[in-house]
C-alpha cells in the first residue's frame, strides 16, 4: 500500500508489476464549479482497470483516493471562496 510523503522517502519496490511492466490506471475528473463532472462514472471506471490489473488493495486504494479528492475539493473551495 502506498502512503504520501516527502519525495525524498518515495520507493517503489522492485518487484512492483506497475514498475516491472509500465501498468497504471488513471482518471482525470474534470471540475465544473466546485464539482466533478461524472465523478461516479469515473470511479467505475477507475474500478474496473484496477480489476483487470488485479491490483491487490483496489478498494482501499479506491477509498483514499475517495478521501483525497473531498479533500482537494474543500481546498480548492476555501482558496476560491467557494466554501
Amino acid at each position: 500500500a502506498g502512503r504520501v510523503g516527502p519525495e525524498r522517502d518515495a520507493a517503489v519496490p522492485v518487484r512492483d508489476r506497475g514498475f516491472l511492466h509500465g501498468l497504471g490506471a488513471f482518471a482525470t475528473v474534470r471540475v465544473v464549479r466546485g464539482r466533478p463532472f461524472r465523478l461516479a462514472w469515473h470511479r467505475a471506471a477507475l474500478e474496473a482497470g484496477l480489476a483487470r490489473l488485479r491490483v491487490e488493495g483496489a478498494e482501499a486504494a479506491l477509498r483514499e483516493i475517495g478521501a483525497a479528492t473531498e479533500a482537494l475539493l474543500s481546498a480548492g473551495a476555501r482558496a476560491t471562496g467557494d466554501d
